[in-house]
């Protein structure tokens, strides 16, 4: 019964919770979305603790994970307890990141990771609430006002101009959109790499659409994210059969890549304007796709084939960057990255993240240990961005919330007693996913996580999207060693 409750849900949390509106639009977004992720996870819980008494507590499945996510609630009660702002940190003042929200996400943890179980209906449900929120995102980049979504009519092009922001899809931010996407893309390009066949195919259309909405969204972090993910491919590619699968992935993906360079959106609509970055990806899609063939059929055997992608993919990154060194860009991140490679970083790197950095640094250098509680980082700066738009003839400013930054965040707020836990955690995930590299189901619940924290050095981390991180995390802790795929 346990099992079954908590199979109910990770569907609703999967699949309801990405889709979830409220009544307001954007207009109340993070609230609506904050109050059915506490609604559902506390009945979840409570449920647990009815259904199997002080068992919920005491499960007998015991490992790293739990331990490293009880010293992370612990160290965050702490802090909370020895906050000067205690009563602001229990719920956090309007991100609504505060302690019991933490609370809730270690919750998730304990409570997935004891009586979850692995089933392929979560990848199904993750696939689909992505694919409904990139066709919306795609309707919106057309212009229109999907489902009402912006308040008075507004529409995605006039970010900047009367709101600050950009929103796309059924998440909201752009930013917390592109980590929600590090998570599906991930898993539904891993179903394809890892089991293919007819069940790995069917994942390559919902991927394929996410990471086209997150191109088009310009959300660097989240391409960090997918790009950290990658990273870890010569420990996936172990066979023929998967290196060919590998090959036909990357063909696709750079026949994304140029069809985004080249369909241009605007306010009135979408025109198609080949360029030549797009004939050239188009040109590598088909050199991939004929080289992912030729594997399949061929009867070569690579006895160092990890190694020698390994290799390939070193050669590959340094190639870039000493192109990106030598011949920079005019604008744009790679633009950003090349001044870094030259020895200069500027406060408006970043979307003005540097700023952000620093300013957020000298607040954890005044209270290391503990921090100032949970989700009080707004209530201990005052830096704010402002500037007048000649068109609208408005004043838009943005009061800093949010360190921009996950873990600088967490340190901010909690403190090391917190931090250190969490990278802990991280730790412990990263060698169990070592040491069962082999699985193929560790391996699939292994690249959303890797994205994830390749994006959250530059993401929020808000209640809209971490809940979904933390049903991951726990069913990736919910297989026994002596068990795993």
């Amino acid at each position: 019964m346990k099992q079954n409750w908590t199979h109910w849900y990770l569907l609703t949390m999967l699949g309801v919770f990405p889709l979830w509106l409220g009544w307001e639009g954007y207009g109340n977004l993070t609230m609506q979305k904050y109050a059915f992720f506490a609604a559902v996870t506390a009945l979840w819980l409570v449920g647990l603790v009815v259904l199997t008494g002080w068992e919920a507590l005491r499960p007998a499945h015991r490992h790293a994970g739990r331990w490293c996510v009880l010293a992370l609630m612990a160290g965050l009660c702490l802090s909370a307890l020895c906050s000067p702002y205690r009563a602001e940190a229990i719920i956090g003042p309007s991100r609504y990141d505060g302690l019991f929200t933490w609370l809730l996400y270690g919750g998730i943890f304990l409570g997935v990771s004891a009586y979850g179980r692995l089933r392929q209906s979560y990848a199904w449900v993750l696939a689909l609430s992505g694919t409904v929120n990139g066709v919306i995102a795609v309707i919106q980049l057309l212009g229109c006002n999907c489902l009402w979504l912006f308040p008075n009519a507004r529409t995605f092009y006039d970010s900047g101009v009367y709101y600050t922001g950009e929103f796309l899809g059924l998440i909201g931010n752009t930013d917390l959109l592109a980590a929600f996407f590090c998570l599906v893309i991930p898993v539904c390009f891993g179903m394809f790499l890892v089991f293919g066949g007819g069940r790995g195919t069917a994942f390559l259309l919902p991927g394929g659409l996410c990471l086209f909405v997150l191109l088009k969204s310009g959300v660097s972090g989240g391409l960090a994210g997918l790009l950290l993910c990658a990273l870890s491919a010569p420990m996936l590619i172990t066979d023929r059969e998967r290196l060919s699968r590998g090959l036909l992935l990357l063909a696709l993906m750079a026949t994304i890549t140029g069809i985004s360079m080249s369909l241009r959106f605007s306010a009135t609509g979408a025109r198609f304007v080949l360029c030549k970055p797009t004939a050239v990806l188009l040109l590598t899609a088909g050199l991939f796709a004929a080289a992912g063939q030729f594997f399949r059929k061929s009867n070569l055997v690579f006895r160092k084939l990890p190694r020698i992608l390994a290799f390939l993919e070193v050669l590959c990154l340094a190639s870039a960057l000493a192109l990106v060194y030598l011949c920079p860009p005019e604008e744009g991140t790679l633009y950003e990255i090349s001044r870094v490679l030259h020895g200069e970083l500027l406060p408006s790197f970043g979307s003005s993240r540097v700023e952000i950095w620093q300013n957020v640094w000298e607040l954890v250098r005044e209270r290391p240990l503990l921090g100032g509680g949970p989700g009080t980082l707004e209530l201990r700066t005052d830096l704010e961005f402002s500037r007048f738009v000649e068109e609208s003839g408005r004043m838009l400013r943005t009061h800093v919330d949010n360190a921009h930054n996950e873990y600088l965040n967490l340190l901010v707020n909690g403190g090391f007693v917190s931090l250190l836990p969490y990278l802990g955690l991280m730790s412990a995930t990263l060698w169990r996913f070592w040491k069962h590299r082999d699985s193929r189901i560790t391996c699939v619940l292994a690249l959303p996580l890797l994205a994830w924290w390749g994006q959250a050095l530059f993401g929020l981390g808000l209640c809209i999207v971490m809940p979904l991180l933390w049903c991951v995390l726990g069913l990736f802790w919910s297989v026994d060693d002596n068990n795993i795929m």
